[in-house]
């Protein structure tokens, strides 16, 4: 379902990344907004190389840090990660995308396979509560991979009664954590690790 007070921007991506096959677009309604970066990574060895996964991340890392909701969809074709434990199940360029994943605040959110015994279309979400009613269904068409459908679900201001039709007219304040650039050692020994969470 789409409403007309919901309005969809092209976000232009580099022609350094010209070789990725990528499309992103931020869609506003009223003062919430969201980006959504839908990827297709193929399983040809040059995609598959580290040149290009390296490549694919770099692109990713400038398309991500935003200060609002960014949701990264469809085929990454990384069957060696186990993204429910975060880890490698082979050594291969499919490391790049992890190390992404965990360094900036992504959770994988498709729990189900969606081609063979893999999840290759996947969820990557910044703002994991804002992902709802995540099911995978009967492929569309003929293709090989199950579709993926999910529900957004984004807080709007209290105040806001009327739509902004001016895309400069959004902003929104959230924090973009950097989880690599984090001071663990700092945190570990100024006495975090004594608190106990309830």
């Amino acid at each position: 379902m789409t409403r007309r007070e919901l309005n969809a921007f092209n976000i232009p991506v580099s022609d350094s990344y010209s070789d990725i096959e990528l499309l992103c677009v931020d869609t506003a309604y009223c003062n919430a907004k969201c980006r959504i970066i839908v990827i297709y990574r193929s399983t040809d060895i040059t995609q598959q190389s580290d040149m290009c996964t390296k490549q694919l991340v770099q692109c990713l890392e400038h398309l991500a840090c935003i200060s609002y909701p960014c949701f990264i969809v469809r085929d990454l074709n990384a069957p060696t990660t186990d993204w429910a434990n975060l880890v490698m199940l082979e050594n291969c360029s499919d490391i790049r995308l992890l190390n992404f994943a965990i360094h900036n605040g992504f959770t994988q959110i498709v729990q189900e396979t969606t081609r063979y015994n893999s999840i290759l279309d996947i969820i990557l979400n910044n703002e994991p509560n804002t992902v709802f009613d995540v099911s995978v269904c009967a492929s569309v068409g003929c293709s090989d991979h199950y579709c993926v459908n999910f529900t957004v679900v984004l807080e709007l201001d209290s105040l806001c009664l009327v739509p902004n039709t001016a895309y400069s007219n959004y902003q929104i304040t959230r924090k973009c954590y950097r989880w690599r650039d984090a001071d663990y050692n700092g945190m570990a020994s100024t006495g975090i690790r004594y608190c106990f969470w309830q």
